[in-house]
């Protein structure tokens, strides 16, 4: 409870704000008990690719990016290399140097919930049978928990949990190919929302400059709080007299004064006599 006049400190705001991180994961039942023992691996996107062949591994410490998967991408997207001082081992040992890093946004999504975030990959000169790693640091970075006993990733994200199945029908000797799925084009228009479909024209006007991530949030949190809305007069319960009484703001000292109706001349009075005839 915080009483009227009291602030938060950034710190508890801050994890206020991040409460829906802190949601619990439970997988859902199976069978005669969770027991696949294939690798995790899901479909998943990064920037406006589509890979089917993104591994979970919480044995990696970075997230990786092979060198067929980066052959794949648009030239645009190749210049967008940084160079790193870094060097990955394997398990015998063997070290090997990164060609450079680079970032995209990945989404993680059920199908019907998602969640985004930032993923920086070393990108290795070496080919595998998958297209890209989600080591330690991606999956810090997005509160998952994966389970491959349950064949499964859990994300908590701002609606709830996600739960996203491994894609059992791949096998992990088959080749790999990120597919490219269509740019999101920079919106330069409002956007008018129907937040309450019972109230067609009572929309929410979103602007262009919040980005997709953001407005897919905003959209959830409105939608997940549209009880606190008044959408008509009688919804307007409670609420105090000095807020919602209107009051003709006027000075007490000056005395009011009615206007006096002027006379007309007998030109005037006959002027219109004569209009009211002719109408």
């Amino acid at each position: 409870m915080i009483q009227e006049g009291q602030q938060i400190s950034g710190k508890r705001k801050e994890f206020a704000e991040e409460e829906w991180k802190n949601e619990p994961v439970i997988f859902p039942l199976i069978r005669g008990g969770p027991c696949n023992k294939n690798p995790l691996i899901i479909t998943a996107l990064f920037g406006h690719y589509r890979s089917q062949y993104v591994f979970f591994d919480t044995g990696s410490t970075s997230d990786i990016m092979y060198e067929q998967c980066f052959e794949q991408l648009e030239e645009d997207d190749k210049e967008r290399l940084m160079p790193i001082h870094a060097s990955v081992s394997g398990f015998g040992g063997e070290i090997i140097h990164p060609r450079d890093v680079i970032s995209f946004p990945v989404t993680l999504s059920d199908g019907v919930h998602s969640r985004t975030e930032e993923v920086e990959f070393l990108v290795l000169p070496a080919t595998s049978k998958h297209d890209i790693i989600l080591g330690r640091e991606a999956i810090g970075d997005f509160n998952a928990h994966p389970s491959t006993a349950h064949g499964a990733v859990g994300v908590p994200i701002r609606t709830g949990v996600a739960i996203i199945h491994v894609n059992r029908h791949f096998f992990a000797t088959e080749s790999s190919k990120p597919s490219k799925v269509p740019k999101q084009t920079q919106r330069v228009e409002l956007e008018k929302w129907v937040l309450n479909k019972k109230f067609p024209d009572q929309t929410v006007v979103i602007g262009p400059a919040i980005s997709e991530i953001v407005r897919t949030f905003l959209k959830q949190l409105l939608m997940k709080n549209i009880n606190i809305f008044a959408w008509r007069p009688a919804d307007m319960t409670g609420v105090l007299w000095n807020i919602s009484k209107h009051k003709l703001k006027v000075n007490p000292l000056i005395t009011p004064i009615v206007q006096k109706k002027r006379k007309m001349g007998p030109e005037q009075t006959k002027a219109m006599n004569e209009q009211k005839l002719s109408d």
